[in-house]
């Protein structure tokens, strides 16, 4: 983990980029493009100093929300996608339902 106590908000949020609109119209499946590993791993150093994690309490399945992205920023999740803190029926749609703005610094749409 980062040093800097205030990497949450010195370091800008960012969401992966969203696939072509012509893409999605016809395809069903995730909208967004994956995350680098650099990239994931800077998110979640950035989230882990936050000390406030609304994600937490946002979450659907209420998994908490630091552990899975200290395991990404360990690189560990990133290579084992499966390993997982709390079992949950539906893993795949809860992170898709899962609200982006529940990070404190979410951008105000």
């Amino acid at each position: 983990m980062s040093q800097n106590v205030y990497q949450f908000i010195d370091l800008q949020r960012v969401d992966p980029p969203k696939k072509p609109l012509k893409i999605r119209k016809i395809e069903f499946v995730e909208i967004y493009e994956p995350f680098s590993e650099g990239q994931a791993k800077a998110q979640a150093d950035r989230c882990l100093s936050c000390g406030n994690p609304y994600c937490e309490w946002k979450c659907p399945v209420h998994n908490y929300i630091p552990n899975w992205l200290k395991l990404a920023n360990e690189g560990v999740f990133l290579k084992r996608p499966s390993c997982r803190i709390k079992p949950t029926l539906c893993r795949k749609s809860a992170g898709a339902s899962a609200r982006r703005t529940a990070c404190v610094k979410a951008p105000v749409r």
